[in-house]
């Protein structure tokens, strides 16, 4: 069981406890805000202040600014895998950016792309590799591969509030979306990507 903490990074295997912290390990903050599993032996914690840290069983390598490893934000709020195994981050400070593999990011954000904002809080990619990009206060992003990108905040939809905390998709394909102030929210997702989203998307 792998726990992220305000003070470290943490392992339990049901009978000891281990904790990486920056005292102790090559971490940069002890903040872990979020932890992806992909399936076989890596684990992938993103932090505040600290860039992002990959475990495989438990060897650490972290990606900082303060090593020069290239990564756009040291921040890391959510991260998320598409079907092709490559790992999306969103960054409070940079939109979402991808490692193509070998370091190689790409960024996303309110200058380059569709992005309204470059402050993103959460990200959620379904099984179309469709992406539901939360916000600090400009709603929910939806960017349909390759490069279409639609926004839905309090203006043009009934989503309650654009400050957007997490999303995540049940198998019913019902979009759950966890605000800052207005609780949750539902939202009825269309069969396929292709369907016109205005017609076939409804807020509960």
């Amino acid at each position: 069981k792998w726990i992220g903490t305000v003070e470290g990074l943490a392992l339990f295997d049901d009978l000891s406890w281990r904790v990486w912290t920056t005292f102790n390990s090559d971490l940069f903050s002890n903040n872990i805000s979020t932890l992806v599993f992909d399936g076989g032996n890596r684990v992938t914690a993103g932090s505040v202040n600290g860039g992002i840290a990959v475990m495989i069983d438990t060897a650490m390598t972290v990606y900082c600014r303060n090593n020069s490893s290239g990564i756009p934000d040291n921040s890391v709020l959510q991260i998320a895998i598409d079907s092709s195994g490559h790992y999306w981050f969103a960054s409070p400070a940079a939109g979402v950016f991808v490692d193509w593999g070998n370091l190689n990011w790409q960024i996303y954000n309110q200058a380059n792309s569709g992005m309204p904002v470059s402050a993103s809080t959460c990200i959620f990619i379904d099984e179309n590799d469709v992406q539901f990009i939360g916000t600090e206060q400009n709603g929910m992003v939806k960017r349909t591969m390759p490069d279409s990108w639609e926004y839905y905040t309090s203006a043009n939809s009934d989503l309650a509030d654009n400050g957007i905390h997490a999303l995540i998709k049940d198998q019913n394909g019902l979009l759950w979306i966890g605000t800052y102030q207005s609780g949750l929210q539902s939202l009825k997702t269309a069969p396929t990507a292709t369907v016109e989203i205005s017609e076939n998307f409804k807020f509960y």
